[in-house]
């Protein structure tokens, strides 16, 4: 059964999440094994993330390559930047169609 991960920031701003999406990508890790959505949304500094993937341990997984990044790239402490997700168990995802086939590419210009 799939997870849902929303990551509520008080500490993230467009800049820093487009940093860490440009360093992750080149680590060949983007986008990373188990992960189905990823969403960023909001306004800055308070952006926040929502994630689907197919099982805890690929998060797990992931989050231990994200965190040096995620410290390198100005948002501190991912604890700081992103307290405690709400961890929910999904029961459905439907993906209509494929929105941004470019992958972490799209970001609204200001």
């Amino acid at each position: 059964m799939a997870i849902f991960y929303k990551f509520e920031s008080t500490h993230l701003c467009e800049s820093c999440y487009g940093k860490e999406i440009d360093r992750l990508r080149s680590t060949n890790a983007n986008p990373p094994a188990g992960r189905i959505v990823h969403v960023c949304y909001g306004k800055s500094p308070s952006l926040t993330v929502l994630e689907v993937w197919r099982t805890n341990s690929e998060f797990a997984e992931y989050s231990k390559l994200r965190k040096p990044v995620t410290c390198e790239h100005g948002t501190g402490m991912p604890e700081v930047a992103f307290p405690r997700p709400q961890v929910v168990k999904v029961y459905n995802c439907v993906i209509s169609e494929e929105i941004f086939s470019d992958g972490f590419t799209y970001r609204e210009e200001a």
